[in-house]
């Protein structure tokens, strides 16, 4: 392979972009030397997230009702979640099973949870300004009558064409 490192298994790994940010975020720490006080170790980032994910069941508690129920609605094993959470073990969570935990969230949440709320962190967003734009005036058109839809569709189609773009 000429002396490069294939990446592509690694990354394939990861089901979503999120999954890809926690998979990269993990190996960055585990790449970091651990003999070094100032740089965060494969320990110190698993107390973090413990700690942020403590944090997030603690303010949502009421919510989220027991965590017997947040494993239930994420499908995650119960104690898996517990023992974490409470600390039983000194084990990481796999970044599907944050995934799973925020969607079980989000339904007892109703709203929607991200992994980088579970962690507390700042989320790296994904949308660019155009996808966002195009999301805007989808919800805009949504509100409209049926026909004036259809009708908006037509004109919007007409106007992309006169343009040569279509």
């Amino acid at each position: 392979m000429n002396g490069l490192v294939d990446h592509g298994s690694n990354l394939r790994y990861s089901a979503n972009l999120s999954s890809a940010i926690i998979t990269l975020q993990r190996n960055r720490v585990l790449a970091q030397n651990p003999h070094n006080g100032d740089m965060a170790t494969i320990d110190v980032e698993r107390e973090r997230r413990r700690s942020a994910l403590i944090q997030f069941w603690e303010t949502n508690r009421h919510a989220l009702k027991s965590i017997r129920q947040w494993a239930e609605a994420s499908k995650v094993g119960y104690n898996t979640l517990n023992e974490f959470i409470r600390r039983k073990k000194d084990k990481n969570m796999l970044a599907d099973t944050y995934e799973k935990l925020a969607r079980g969230a989000s339904i007892l949440l109703s709203r929607d949870v991200t992994i980088h709320e579970l962690l507390n962190e700042e989320a790296f967003d994904e949308k660019s300004e155009a996808t966002q734009r195009i999301e805007r005036i989808a919800l805009l058109i949504s509100h409209l009558p049926d026909h004036e839809q259809e009708a908006f569709e037509v004109v919007l189609q007409g106007r992309v064409q006169a343009l040569g773009k279509s």
